[in-house]
Formats: C-alpha cells, sequence, structure tokens
C-alpha cells in the first residue's frame, strides 16, 4: 500500500478549502436570490408566511435547470464548442422548467401545503423571462470565474517555467570549467617560487574573476563592461602559462556604456579555444577574439587554431560546452545567431546578440 506523503496531504486540504469556498458561494448567492424573491412576490408591504412559501417553491423550480445547465450543458457543450447543441439542450432545458414549474405548483402543494391556496405563474412569456434571467446570470457567473480561473492557471505556469528557466541557468553555470582556477593556481606558486614582482597582481585578478564568477554572474544580466573587464584578467591569467609563441589577442570596438549582457555567456567559448588553441602544434598557436558592438547587436568572435590530436581527444568535453552556450542562448535571448567554422586547422565561433 503507498503512503501519501505531506504534498498530498497539502493538495487535499487544498481541494477541501476549494469545495468548502465553492459551497459557501452556492449558498449566498442562492441567499440573496431568495430575499430578492420574497421582496419581489410580496402581496404587501408587510411580509407573510405565504410570501417566503411562493418565493422558496419558486426558487426550488429554478433552481434545477440552473443546475443542468451548469453542470451539463455548459461543460458538455458549450465549452466544447458545440453550440448548436448547447442552445438546443437551452431550449430543452427551459421546457423542463415550465413542466416542473406546474408540478410544483398544481401538484406539491396541493400535497404538502393544503392549508395554503397557491396559484402560480402560468404566462409562459413570464416563465421563460425568468428563466432568461436566472440562467443568464449564472452562466456569466460562471464563464467568468472559468476565465478568471484560466488566467491564474496560465500565471502559474509562467512563474513554473521562470523558475525552471532560472534553475536551468544555475546548472549551465555550473558546468563552466573549473579547471582555469588549478591552472592558474599552479602559475601562482610557480610565480612564488620564483619570488616575482607581478605576483601580487596576478593574486588580486584571480581574486577579481573569482568574485565575478561567484557573485556577480549570478544575476540574469550584468554590465558589459564588467564581462569585458572579466575576460581581459581570465586573458591575463591564461597567458601566465602560455609558450612565448602562442598568439593571444582580444580587440573591443564600440561603447559599452550601458549595455548589459547575460554573464559568462563567452567564457565556455574562450576556454574551449585555449585548450585547443593553446596546445596547436605549428609556428604559431594562436587565440583571436573580437567584441563589435552597436546599437543593433553584440556580436563576439572567437578563433583558435588547432591540433588535431588534442581535438580527437576533447572532442566529447567540447561538444558539451558549445551545447551549453546553445542552451543557455535559447532560455535567455530570443534573438541571436550561432555560427561554427569548423576547418582542418582552425575553429571559429560568431555569435550576435541582438
Amino acid at each position: 500500500m503507498s503512503k501519501l506523503g505531506p504534498e498530498s496531504g497539502i493538495r487535499n486540504q487544498r481541494s477541501h478549502s476549494r469545495q468548502f469556498v465553492e459551497w459557501v458561494f452556492h449558498l449566498a448567492f442562492w441567499t440573496i436570490c431568495y430575499l430578492i424573491l420574497v421582496r419581489h412576490f410580496a402581496i404587501s408591504s408587510k411580509l407573510q408566511g405565504i410570501d417566503y412559501l411562493f418565493a422558496a417553491l419558486f426558487q426550488v423550480a429554478v433552481m434545477m435547470p440552473v443546475y443542468l445547465n451548469l453542470l451539463l450543458l455548459l461543460p458538455g457543450f458549450f465549452k466544447k464548442k458545440k453550440y448548436v447543441f448547447y442552445l438546443l439542450g437551452l431550449v430543452l432545458n427551459a421546457g423542463f422548467f415550465l413542466g416542473l414549474h406546474w408540478f410544483i405548483f398544481e401538484k406539491i402543494t396541493a400535497w404538502f401545503f393544503p392549508d395554503y391556496y397557491i396559484i402560480g405563474y402560468y404566462d409562459q412569456s413570464l416563465l421563460l423571462l425568468y428563466y432568461l434571467i436566472f440562467v443568464g446570470i449564472t452562466t456569466l457567473i460562471q464563464l467568468s470565474r472559468s476565465w478568471f480561473e484560466v488566467v491564474e492557471q496560465e500565471r502559474h505556469i509562467q512563474r513554473l517555467e521562470i523558475e525552471n528557466t532560472q534553475t536551468e541557468l544555475k546548472a549551465l553555470k555550473a558546468q563552466i570549467n573549473p579547471h582555469f582556477l588549478f591552472n592558474s593556481l599552479n602559475s601562482i606558486y610557480a610565480l612564488s617560487l620564483r619570488k616575482a614582482d607581478e605576483l601580487p597582481e596576478v593574486t588580486l585578478k584571480l581574486a577579481d574573476v573569482l568574485r565575478y564568477m561567484i557573485y556577480d554572474a549570478q544575476e540574469t544580466f550584468v554590465p558589459l563592461q564588467k564581462e569585458v573587464d572579466f575576460l581581459q584578467k581570465y586573458l591575463d591569467l591564461q597567458r601566465l602559462r602560455l609558450q612565448p609563441k602562442t598568439q593571444v589577442h582580444f580587440v573591443v570596438e564600440g561603447e559599452l556604456v550601458g549595455r548589459e549582457i547575460a554573464p559568462l555567456i563567452f567564457i565556455v567559448l574562450v576556454e574551449n579555444a585555449f585548450k585547443h588553441g593553446a596546445k596547436a602544434a605549428g609556428a604559431a598557436p594562436y587565440v583571436r577574439m573580437s567584441l563589435q558592438v552597436s546599437d543593433q547587436h553584440i556580436r563576439f568572435e572567437i578563433e583558435n587554431s588547432k591540433g588535431q590530436t588534442d581535438l580527437i581527444k576533447d572532442k566529447n568535453a567540447s561538444g558539451l560546452g558549445l551545447e551549453n552556450v546553445r542552451q543557455r542562448l535559447a532560455l535567455i535571448y530570443s534573438k541571436h545567431e550561432f555560427l561554427v567554422e569548423d576547418k582542418e586547422e582552425s575553429f571559429k565561433v560568431e555569435l550576435t546578440l541582438f
């Protein structure tokens, strides 16, 4: 036998609460209707027992066709867009109301209230007017409540989608390769052994990089200038362990002030470029980057030389990195271009954000 968890208990409590509110709403509605009918059908300004009885009997006669419409005709035909069948059902329901009204005031009153002489309405046009008023009002109320429920459900779905998106973004950010941290620490350790003068500056840059990744990058968007500063410091740390022949270039064009970008959107591409470009066999391994900013777009291009042996070995990791970027772009930017140019001796990615 399966056990019900706390979430199931909460759902049951919410269901019971909604049912209770529903009952209270119906009771309040019909109480108000009854008080109006009593005053409407009163013989004189001073209410008598016959007035309360007549209003009660009339309300019973009208309640049944109202609930037939709410529970059967609306969900069975109207909400399924079977409007012809719905109209036909309303006509049959009106006939049922006329027959029920006659039965109550001709038979029921004679059986159960012989001391009262009660005459019901037999003007069918007037009875149909009452029928249309009650059915029309209750139908509008039901449709309005259904509309509000749909709107609230859509808002709930949107909230869930936003929460899921934020969760996915955090998970994707957490996949950023931490190897550069260990490489940077090794480089700092080597500098400390040589007692190099640049050791304090390098240590400070590493601290800034980590601070940005841990704190600033938790935001959905950050100033573009911060992202560029982060990349510049990252490149400086990478240069510590590169061979002298490796060429690293980063060109920035355009105005950065006032522009924002999703944090860490470029770093996977940069890490991938260094992984293959710095290891590439040849006279001059290289990593070339450019950032072009205009009023219409932000374009980031990165190209690296390629070593066949390393590329084959790291193919799966590289693919996961690019897929990470694609997933984040799909979640954050509705308009973007992500182009990959894989040649025999070079690898190039062009990312444009609109």
